[in-house]
């Protein structure tokens, strides 16, 4: 028996029947048989009675059990706490809530993921492959053969891409498994269910995923989200074997995921799976290995913070972030990522909160130029050194400056361009660590901030950035043994805020903002033709995104998508000509061969054009403009 009372004030409740209202006491409250709990805690979520929905959900909650929670859950609405809570009983209880006979009125969705290597996964099913499968199922419903029943009807057999994408192994290209058995006996069994089934499935096109059995009285439906997609619990029933209770576009469903073995090197071997949903056998001893995987499926971790306009350089390996801002506020602390154990670590502090900071790294000693406070534009430079793990200033720039350009090269630190408040500033200058001195040296042609900086051929590259309200796309490159900035070939996309490095020898250009947006577009330089083409695209938009080479790996890290600060950092790998944001399973710094070393020298020269044709010829298709050689907003 539940005791409420809501406020002194009556209310009509038009969905509480006359039987509950006639129960109804201005003073005293409601009381209410356990049974009608849901209906009322529906009425105080409808007229956001914020008294009568606490003491409703706590009701609920006090009373859960493995046969009604998946009910209250579903009736949970927008109510996050409550739904929090009931997830968690979930969790606790998903043997008993697993077994119970509601969930025989669910929707079923078996699924089989082919290409996953053992090693990596062992056999274990982590949350991260079923949310894979939801990205997967969205892909599916969004196309006219995806209703609700193209889930429900097959077990799917789903190919794990090296982008950690999954995709139906019926609609592989026959040339890229051409020779796994087991793919084609899918592909096959695939072609005769869709011929069979042809009709039904015509007619199934319009069925909606509300029309689906659910556990929820109809008088709950109103309240749950059509759009939800979440796991609420998941249990290894069986080795490489998961169950999971999931609601997939807003209709609870019972997903079973089985990792099929990769097939062994051994020409005597088979990759027939007695746990498999489909156990297709497999009578083909001489079956090659054409679908083993190195694949990893641990996302790269976060950062601590969302940093924007931060600094970012490599010292002793690790990735390092350094100051930037998050939502106005200007950052001083300072984090290291150490890409082998996939871990971010605190470092100290800067002595200065450095917002629109740029830094370099010289001698193992990493250089915070510049930037804001959030008051004002700095002059002061901080200097981290290894050894002693501490932060000391340097001598002072000439001039005060944030969103300069900072780079080291022969031994100096140089500071390009940059602003204080509205104004560009076309100053640069160069600082000596042996000396503890800034000078000047050559003026930019046209005073700029934000830009992209790169060396190159012993030269420094200021790429696209912006002048007062335009963005550019011009690219100026000092010579330091001339004292002279020179224009090159220009940018396809004007582009302000974004990073660059070598990789594979070739610049390459990523995210920004063209002044309207964040981009996910990235640009690769031609040194022999002097031209810019576009490159593969990142995983999602980043406008003042920082970038750095570690390895053989090109990493975006942070930056702003447009909607929020990002804490997360994906990285482009030139061997699969993809960005990437899992972590990589082969040592990237064996497999570098003296990338580090190649990155300075900057001579070596290979063929990205392939990808970037590609890019570019898809960009067209999208109307992505490819401008001339001038400034302005897109």
């Amino acid at each position: 028996m539940l005791i409420m009372k809501v406020s002194s004030t009556y209310l009509t409740m038009p969905t509480l029947d006359d039987t509950l209202m006639s129960k109804w006491n201005s003073k005293s409250g409601l009381q209410l048989p356990g049974a009608e709990v849901k209906t009322v805690y529906k009425a105080a979520m409808q007229f956001r009675i914020a008294s009568a929905a606490k003491a409703c959900s706590d009701f609920l909650v006090a009373n859960l059990s493995p046969s009604n929670c998946l009910e209250i859950r579903w009736c949970a609405g927008d109510n996050d706490q409550l739904k929090t809570q009931i997830d968690a009983y979930i969790q606790k209880h998903v043997a008993d809530v697993i077994n119970s006979n509601k969930l025989s009125v669910l929707p079923r969705i078996l699924i089989e993921i082919v290409g996953a290597d053992e090693t990596i996964l062992g056999n274990k099913i982590d949350a991260h492959i079923f949310h894979l499968v939801f990205n997967w199922a969205k892909n599916m419903l969004a196309q006219a053969r995806g209703s609700f029943n193209y889930l429900t009807e097959q077990t799917h057999m789903l190919y794990l891409n090296n982008n950690q994408t999954l995709q139906d192994c019926g609609f592989l290209d026959d040339s890229s498994l051409e020779e796994d058995d087991m793919i084609k006996d899918y592909k096959l069994l695939s072609k005769k269910k869709q011929l069979a089934n042809c009709k039904n499935k015509m007619d199934a096109s319009n069925f909606s995923p509300n029309q689906l059995r659910k556990l929820a009285s109809g008088d709950c439906e109103w309240i749950q989200s059509e759009h939800e997609w979440s796991l609420l619990a998941s249990y290894q029933s069986a080795e490489r074997t998961s169950v999971g209770i999931t609601i997939m576009n807003g209709s609870l469903s019972i997903v079973t995921l089985h990792l099929r073995p990769c097939p062994p090197h051994s020409p005597s071997s088979t990759v027939s799976d007695p746990e498999s949903p489909t156990n297709v056998p497999s009578t083909d001893v001489s079956r090659p290995g054409s679908i083993e995987r190195n694949v990893s499926l641990t996302l790269l971790a976060q950062m601590s913070t969302a940093r924007c306009s931060f600094g970012l350089a490599i010292l002793n390996k690790n990735l390092v972030a350094v100051g930037g801002y998050e939502r106005g506020e200007c950052l001083r602390s300072a984090e290291m990522f150490n890409i082998q154990d996939n871990v971010w670590t605190s470092l100290p502090p800067m002595k200065v909160a450095r917002g629109r900071v740029a830094v370099a790294v010289l001698n193992n000693k990493l250089y915070a130029c510049g930037g804001s406070d959030g008051h004002h534009e700095l002059r002061s430079v901080e200097c981290y050194d290894t050894e002693t793990n501490k932060w000391s200033f340097v001598a002072d720039m000439q001039t005060e400056r944030s969103c300069p350009g900072v780079v080291a090269l022969n031994n100096k630190i140089y500071c390009i361009g940059g602003c204080t408040g509205q104004r560009c500033i076309a100053d640069c200058e160069a600082y000596d660590p042996v000396t503890n001195k800034w000078h000047s040296i050559a003026l930019l042609n046209e005073g700029h901030f934000q830009a992209a900086l790169c060396t190159y051929d012993g030269k420094i590259f200021a790429i696209g950035g912006s002048s007062s309200w335009n963005c550019l796309n011009s690219v100026n490159v000092y010579d330091p043994n001339t004292d002279v900035w020179q224009t090159y070939s220009c940018l396809n996309t004007p582009r302000r805020g974004a990073g660059a490095d070598i990789i594979e020898g070739k610049i390459m250009v990523v995210g920004g903002s063209d002044g309207t947006r964040s981009l996910r577009s990235t640009e690769v330089y031609d040194k022999e033709n002097d031209s810019w083409s576009l490159g593969p695209q990142l995983g999602m938009d980043r406008a003042n995104v920082s970038v750095v080479t570690l390895g053989n790996k090109l990493f975006a890290v942070g930056g702003f998508s447009g909607k929020k600060f990002l804490d997360s950092l994906e990285y482009f790998n030139p061997l699969s000509e993809e960005w990437c944001c899992y972590s990589p399973v082969e040592n990237i710094f064996q497999l570098s061969s003296n990338a580090e070393e190649s990155n300075k020298d900057h001579n070596e020269v290979t063929d990205l054009s392939k990808k970037a044709r590609k890019s570019h010829s898809k960009a067209q298709n999208n109307n992505i403009p490819l401008n001339n050689c001038a400034n302005g907003i897109i």
